[in-house]
């Protein structure tokens, strides 16, 4: 920093002040001086006072108590440029409101300097790299908010040691790895605002031990699995959004969270959606999902017998969401949809079938073409703004697929190609397909006609020391180049005919 004559003046005059206990000291003034010339001060939306009266509090942004710089407010107004390590020399800060700007590079571990630092927000800026470990010092602090930036990495373990914190905003930045179960430890969070990072795995069970938790966002991330029972221990929740990340299985019974306003959620893993009505604030849920696993049976409690709609206020879209079964034995297409009140129109390559207005769809097999496409329209008297519509392709009726290499048994089995598990074992008169890698068959089984189809060279099916009784023929498809695969029988096990 080049000291003029004027800054020289400035600060002469700001020591004498300073000597009578009435304003910052000197170290503050030259702090905050470097803070306006690293970035980029003459250009800020709003400079008033800065660096032309010796009386701190009359810049702009800028607050004393006992002439102790105790808050810093500079959002909105077009900082550009990195904060400069003298920056942390303002040891008497309590409050730091930098967002919205174009600040860089990243969050110095000289964070630590502030101790008495209760609210850091630098939402919407350009800061990059990992929070430093340092920020775990911070005990005062109690509201962090540094979202929509370049963060990344991993979050340091110190984090879950600021047990003072109220409010948590990581949103829209790129963290990674698992949330501990350490993060029980933020027993005052209020809000917790993860969307829209590359978090992974489980949400930890002792989220339950947060229970001061009001808001909680975890949507657009990589987390799996179900989420945990222990949701519903937190009876102050308000609101929860997981959408865009595939959390999969039945909702959790949230009827002791008696606070809950909205739930916005993607659908297309979730299988239950629980019984809300046993919330009494409940008011907005939200369906998010190209494709939706539930249905109108899901859907109905919510809705009043007129077709008017509870005190929730749903929103979501038409749904391509429905198997279409066929089974060729007797010309038949099939749907099988939840719901009591519905209604079901199908359609032969897009038009509708005069009087085709029932689940099943018979045909007259003389005049069959495997090469045009049904399907059904479900509508439903009381859900009246969602439509779902059964799959162009149809699955043969008791079809499943073995979609990955394991034992016979749970979990590898799905009624779809790439589709949900099921712990379902494929019964009689079953046509099985097996795609793929290796799978193997170590419990008896009774199936019908397998129809091994190799799409890895050299896959196999092998049966060990079980017993697989087929009806029909055992048949080996190749599908890709090299070695079609093969049926190996070993441990004593048998592949038999149907007596």
């Amino acid at each position: 920093m080049k000291i003029t004559p004027l800054l020289l003046t400035l600060i002469l005059t700001y020591n004498a002040y300073c000597q009578q206990g009435l304003i910052a000291d000197s170290i503050e003034y030259k702090s905050l001086s470097e803070l306006y010339y690293a970035t980029n001060g003459d250009g800020w939306y709003n400079n008033s006072g800065w660096l032309q009266d010796p009386d701190i509090s009359k810049w702009h942004g800028v607050f004393l108590e006992n002439g102790d710089v105790t808050k810093i407010d500079l959002s909105i107004n077009d900082l550009a440029g990195q904060i400069p390590g003298s920056f942390y020399d303002l040891t008497g800060l309590r409050e730091v409101w930098l967002g919205f700007n174009d600040l860089e590079g990243e969050l110095s571990g000289s964070i630590s300097e502030l101790v008495n630092l209760e609210i850091l927000e630098l939402r919407v800026n350009q800061f990059k790299g990992r929070i430093p470990a340092a920020i775990g010092d911070l005990q005062n602090l109690y509201f962090l908010d540094l979202s929509s930036n370049n963060f990344d990495g991993l979050l340091p373990n110190s984090l879950w040691n600021l047990t003072n914190l109220m409010e948590l905003n990581l949103s829209f930045n790129s963290f990674q790895g698992t949330l501990p179960m350490e993060m029980a430890n933020l027993r005052n969070l209020k809000l917790l605002h993860l969307e829209s990072n590359l978090f992974e795995g489980k949400i930890p069970a002792s989220i339950g031990l947060m229970t001061s938790l009001e808001d909680i966002y975890l949507g657009y991330n990589l987390f799996e699995g179900e989420l945990p029972e222990s949701l519903g221990l937190l009876q102050n929740l308000i609101g929860i959004d997981i959408v865009g990340t595939p959390f999969e299985g039945s909702l959790p019974p949230l009827k002791d969270c008696t606070s809950l306003f909205n739930v916005y959620f993607s659908a297309s893993k979730i299988s239950s959606l629980g019984n809300f009505n046993e919330n009494p604030r409940l008011y907005d849920i939200g369906i998010y999902a190209d494709e939706m696993s539930l249905d109108f049976g899901d859907l109905e409690p919510y809705f009043n017998l007129d077709g008017s709609k509870k005190p929730y206020f749903f929103f979501y879209s038409p749904q391509d969401s429905v198997n279409t079964y066929f089974s060729s034995p007797d010309f038949t297409y099939s749907v099988e949809v939840g719901g009591q009140y519905n209604q079901y129109q199908w359609l032969k390559n897009g038009i509708d079938i005069p009087g085709a207005t029932t689940k099943i769809l018979p045909l007259d097999g003389s005049i069959y073409d495997e090469s045009d496409i049904y399907q059904c329209r479900i509508t439903n008297t009381l859900v009246t703004d969602l439509t779902l519509w059964s799959k162009a392709e149809a699955i043969p009726s008791g079809q499943f697929y073995a979609i990955s290499g394991g034992n016979w048994h749970s979990p590898i089995w799905s009624r779809e190609k790439n589709g949900p598990l099921t712990d379902e074992l494929p019964g009689e008169r079953s046509e099985v397909f097996i795609i793929g890698q290796d799978v193997t068959l170590s419990q008896n089984a009774t199936t019908g006609p397998i129809r091994v189809i190799v799409e890895n060279a050299g896959a196999s099916l092998t049966v060990d020391g079980a017993e697989m009784r087929i009806i029909g023929d055992l048949e080996l498809v190749k599908e890709t180049e090299g070695y079609p695969g093969n049926v190996k029988v070993i441990n004593g096990g048998r592949i038999v005919p149907e007596e």
